[in-house]
Protein backbone atom coordinates (compact mmCIF):
# COMPACT_ATOMS: atom_id res chain seq x y z
CA UNK A 1 0.00 0.00 0.00
CA UNK A 2 2.90 2.26 0.37
CA UNK A 3 4.38 2.00 -2.77
CA UNK A 4 1.11 2.56 -4.72
CA UNK A 5 0.73 5.24 -3.40
CA UNK A 6 3.12 6.12 -6.61
CA UNK A 7 0.20 4.51 -8.75
CA UNK A 8 -2.35 6.66 -7.27
CA UNK A 9 -0.71 9.71 -8.41
CA UNK A 10 0.08 8.29 -11.44
CA UNK A 11 -3.63 7.84 -12.64
CA UNK A 12 -3.99 11.27 -11.49
CA UNK A 13 -1.42 12.86 -13.59
CA UNK A 14 -2.95 10.52 -16.33
CA UNK A 15 -6.18 12.14 -16.07
CA UNK A 16 -4.52 15.45 -16.56
CA UNK A 17 -1.62 14.84 -19.54
CA UNK A 18 -4.15 12.26 -21.77
CA UNK A 19 -6.59 14.20 -22.90
CA UNK A 20 -3.58 16.73 -23.91
CA UNK A 21 -1.82 14.07 -25.56
CA UNK A 22 -4.68 12.94 -27.62
CA UNK A 23 -5.37 16.72 -28.58
CA UNK A 24 -1.57 17.07 -29.48
CA UNK A 25 -1.83 13.97 -31.77
CA UNK A 26 -4.78 14.54 -33.72
CA UNK A 27 -3.61 18.57 -34.17
CA UNK A 28 -1.53 18.49 -37.79
CA UNK A 29 0.32 21.61 -36.31
CA UNK A 30 1.50 20.40 -32.53
CA UNK A 31 4.77 19.83 -33.54
CA UNK A 32 3.95 16.19 -33.77
CA UNK A 33 6.52 13.75 -31.42
CA UNK A 34 8.98 15.91 -30.30
CA UNK A 35 6.39 18.49 -28.51
CA UNK A 36 4.41 15.65 -26.94
CA UNK A 37 7.89 14.30 -25.30
CA UNK A 38 8.51 17.95 -24.15
CA UNK A 39 4.87 17.93 -23.03
CA UNK A 40 5.27 14.82 -21.14
CA UNK A 41 8.09 15.37 -19.44
CA UNK A 42 7.50 16.91 -16.37
CA UNK A 43 4.91 14.38 -15.32
CA UNK A 44 7.13 11.67 -16.20
CA UNK A 45 9.74 13.78 -13.97
CA UNK A 46 7.09 13.72 -11.24
CA UNK A 47 6.06 10.03 -11.44
CA UNK A 48 9.84 8.74 -10.91
CA UNK A 49 10.32 11.44 -8.38
CA UNK A 50 7.77 10.13 -6.14
CA UNK A 51 9.20 6.68 -6.25
CA UNK A 52 12.24 8.03 -5.37
CA UNK A 53 11.40 9.38 -2.34
CA UNK A 54 8.69 6.47 -1.41
CA UNK A 55 11.80 3.76 -2.16
CA UNK A 56 14.02 6.43 -0.37
CA UNK A 57 12.37 6.74 3.06
CA UNK A 58 10.30 3.51 2.75
CA UNK A 59 12.02 2.42 6.37
CA UNK A 60 10.50 5.93 8.35
CA UNK A 61 7.22 5.06 6.69
CA UNK A 62 6.91 1.32 7.31
CA UNK A 63 8.54 1.77 10.98
CA UNK A 64 6.03 4.80 11.71
CA UNK A 65 2.90 3.10 9.77
CA UNK A 66 3.25 -0.78 10.98
CA UNK A 67 4.70 -2.98 13.95
CA UNK A 68 7.92 -4.69 13.79
CA UNK A 69 6.40 -7.73 12.02
CA UNK A 70 5.62 -5.81 9.09
CA UNK A 71 9.50 -4.40 8.84
CA UNK A 72 10.67 -7.10 6.44
CA UNK A 73 9.04 -5.56 3.81
CA UNK A 74 10.86 -2.61 3.26
CA UNK A 75 13.11 -3.75 0.39
CA UNK A 76 9.90 -4.60 -1.05
CA UNK A 77 8.42 -0.85 -1.25
CA UNK A 78 11.43 0.05 -3.16
CA UNK A 79 11.02 -2.93 -5.50
CA UNK A 80 7.68 -1.86 -6.05
CA UNK A 81 8.17 1.69 -6.15
CA UNK A 82 10.67 1.29 -8.81
CA UNK A 83 7.72 -1.10 -10.71
CA UNK A 84 5.54 1.35 -10.45
CA UNK A 85 7.53 3.99 -12.10
CA UNK A 86 8.04 2.17 -14.92
CA UNK A 87 4.07 1.70 -15.88
CA UNK A 88 4.50 5.29 -16.55
CA UNK A 89 5.21 4.39 -20.57
CA UNK A 90 2.22 1.89 -20.17
CA UNK A 91 -0.04 4.80 -20.06
CA UNK A 92 0.53 6.59 -23.41
CA UNK A 93 -2.74 6.43 -25.55
CA UNK A 94 -0.89 5.47 -29.10
CA UNK A 95 -1.96 2.57 -29.18
CA UNK A 96 -6.13 3.89 -28.66
CA UNK A 97 -5.11 6.33 -30.63
CA UNK A 98 -4.30 4.23 -33.38
CA UNK A 99 -7.18 2.35 -32.46
CA UNK A 100 -5.33 -0.80 -31.76
CA UNK A 101 -7.86 -2.59 -29.28
CA UNK A 102 -7.35 -5.92 -30.22
CA UNK A 103 -3.44 -5.49 -29.73
CA UNK A 104 -4.36 -4.40 -26.66
CA UNK A 105 -6.63 -7.10 -24.99
CA UNK A 106 -3.53 -9.13 -26.71
CA UNK A 107 -0.40 -7.33 -24.41
CA UNK A 108 -3.02 -7.69 -21.15
CA UNK A 109 -2.97 -11.28 -21.86
CA UNK A 110 0.76 -11.23 -21.96
CA UNK A 111 1.66 -8.96 -18.93
CA UNK A 112 -0.64 -11.17 -17.08
CA UNK A 113 1.53 -14.48 -18.26
CA UNK A 114 4.41 -12.64 -17.72
CA UNK A 115 3.59 -11.82 -14.46
CA UNK A 116 2.60 -15.27 -13.36
CA UNK A 117 5.61 -16.55 -14.51
CA UNK A 118 8.61 -14.45 -12.90
CA UNK A 119 6.51 -14.36 -9.63
CA UNK A 120 6.32 -18.44 -9.77
CA UNK A 121 9.84 -18.23 -10.11
CA UNK A 122 11.29 -15.95 -7.99
CA UNK A 123 8.58 -16.52 -5.07
CA UNK A 124 10.26 -20.02 -5.57
CA UNK A 125 13.75 -18.67 -4.57
CA UNK A 126 13.56 -15.16 -2.81
CA UNK A 127 9.89 -15.61 -0.91
CA UNK A 128 7.66 -12.41 -0.92
CA UNK A 129 10.57 -10.30 -2.50
CA UNK A 130 10.72 -12.56 -4.62
CA UNK A 131 7.05 -11.48 -5.53
CA UNK A 132 8.04 -8.24 -5.82
CA UNK A 133 10.98 -8.81 -7.86
CA UNK A 134 8.94 -10.86 -10.16
CA UNK A 135 6.10 -7.95 -10.63
CA UNK A 136 9.17 -5.83 -11.73
CA UNK A 137 10.96 -7.94 -14.27
CA UNK A 138 7.40 -8.73 -15.45
CA UNK A 139 6.15 -5.55 -16.05
CA UNK A 140 9.06 -3.95 -17.25
CA UNK A 141 8.85 -5.94 -19.82
CA UNK A 142 5.66 -5.91 -21.04
CA UNK A 143 5.77 -2.35 -20.38
CA UNK A 144 8.87 -2.55 -22.96
CA UNK A 145 6.74 -4.68 -25.52
CA UNK A 146 3.57 -1.80 -25.18
CA UNK A 147 5.95 0.93 -25.64
CA UNK A 148 7.96 -0.51 -28.80
CA UNK A 149 4.51 -1.17 -30.53
CA UNK A 150 2.70 2.09 -29.28
CA UNK A 151 6.04 3.94 -30.79
CA UNK A 152 5.26 2.12 -34.14
CA UNK A 153 2.28 3.68 -34.45
CA UNK A 154 2.98 6.86 -33.28
CA UNK A 155 6.39 8.26 -32.65
CA UNK A 156 7.17 10.56 -29.67
CA UNK A 157 10.58 11.88 -29.94
CA UNK A 158 11.94 11.32 -26.33
CA UNK A 159 15.31 12.37 -24.76
CA UNK A 160 16.31 8.69 -24.09
CA UNK A 161 19.75 10.55 -21.77
CA UNK A 162 17.13 12.21 -19.48
CA UNK A 163 14.72 9.91 -19.22
CA UNK A 164 17.68 7.34 -17.89
CA UNK A 165 19.38 9.22 -16.14
CA UNK A 166 15.83 9.47 -13.99
CA UNK A 167 15.37 6.24 -14.12
CA UNK A 168 19.06 5.50 -13.23
CA UNK A 169 19.38 7.72 -10.08
CA UNK A 170 15.51 5.81 -9.07
CA UNK A 171 17.39 2.14 -9.82
CA UNK A 172 20.27 3.36 -7.49
CA UNK A 173 18.08 4.25 -4.85
CA UNK A 174 16.29 1.33 -4.42
CA UNK A 175 19.70 -0.39 -4.54
CA UNK A 176 20.74 1.60 -1.43
CA UNK A 177 18.02 1.29 0.01
CA UNK A 178 18.59 -2.49 -0.16
CA UNK A 179 22.51 -2.90 0.24
CA UNK A 180 22.47 -0.70 3.91
CA UNK A 181 20.91 -2.94 5.89
CA UNK A 182 23.78 -4.58 5.39
CA UNK A 183 26.36 -2.46 6.62
CA UNK A 184 26.53 -0.93 10.04
CA UNK A 185 25.66 2.51 9.30
CA UNK A 186 23.81 4.28 11.87
CA UNK A 187 20.03 6.06 11.13
CA UNK A 188 21.74 9.55 10.67
CA UNK A 189 24.03 8.55 8.17
CA UNK A 190 21.74 6.13 6.26
CA UNK A 191 19.05 9.42 6.14
CA UNK A 192 22.15 11.93 4.80
CA UNK A 193 23.04 9.29 1.86
CA UNK A 194 19.06 8.52 1.01
CA UNK A 195 18.71 12.67 1.31
CA UNK A 196 21.44 12.89 -1.03
CA UNK A 197 19.69 10.93 -3.56
CA UNK A 198 16.96 13.32 -3.54
CA UNK A 199 19.02 16.23 -3.54
CA UNK A 200 20.42 14.82 -7.15
CA UNK A 201 17.21 14.03 -8.32
CA UNK A 202 16.28 17.95 -7.56
CA UNK A 203 19.42 18.93 -9.27
CA UNK A 204 18.97 16.93 -12.10
CA UNK A 205 15.14 18.06 -12.62
CA UNK A 206 17.03 21.36 -12.32
CA UNK A 207 19.66 20.92 -15.31
CA UNK A 208 17.11 18.78 -17.12
CA UNK A 209 15.18 22.78 -16.75
CA UNK A 210 12.34 20.67 -15.98
CA UNK A 211 12.07 22.35 -12.15
CA UNK A 212 11.48 26.44 -12.53
CA UNK A 213 9.35 28.48 -14.79
CA UNK A 214 6.12 26.80 -12.84
CA UNK A 215 5.90 23.75 -14.73
CA UNK A 216 5.75 21.42 -11.11
CA UNK A 217 3.53 23.92 -9.75
CA UNK A 218 1.19 24.23 -12.49
CA UNK A 219 0.99 19.70 -12.28
CA UNK A 220 0.26 20.34 -8.39
CA UNK A 221 -2.59 22.66 -9.35
CA UNK A 222 -3.98 20.30 -11.39
CA UNK A 223 -3.12 17.23 -9.96
CA UNK A 224 -5.45 19.22 -6.83
CA UNK A 225 -8.28 20.25 -9.16
CA UNK A 226 -8.52 16.56 -10.03
CA UNK A 227 -8.44 14.81 -6.70
CA UNK A 228 -11.03 17.64 -5.30
CA UNK A 229 -7.98 19.23 -3.24
CA UNK A 230 -8.52 23.00 -4.43
CA UNK A 231 -11.16 25.01 -6.06
CA UNK A 232 -8.05 26.97 -8.02
CA UNK A 233 -5.94 24.49 -10.32
CA UNK A 234 -8.48 24.48 -13.28
CA UNK A 235 -7.70 27.97 -14.19
CA UNK A 236 -4.25 27.52 -13.85
CA UNK A 237 -4.17 24.62 -15.91
CA UNK A 238 -6.05 26.33 -18.67
CA UNK A 239 -4.19 28.91 -18.86
CA UNK A 240 -1.44 27.30 -19.14
CA UNK A 241 -2.34 25.29 -21.82
CA UNK A 242 -3.64 27.41 -23.85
Amino acid sequence: RVAYAVFVLMNALENVFAPQVYRRMFASDAGGGAAIATYLMPFLYVSIGAALIVAAFAREAIAFLTPPSYHAAIPIVGVLALYYAALFFGKLPQLLFAKKTALLAGLSVVRLALNVIFCAVFTKYWGAFGAAGGTLVGGVIATAIYARLGQRQYRIVWPVGAIAAMYGLLAATVVLVLVLPMFEIGLWPSLALRAAMVGAYLWLGTSLRILGGGTIDMIAAMVRRRLGWSPDGLPAMENSVK
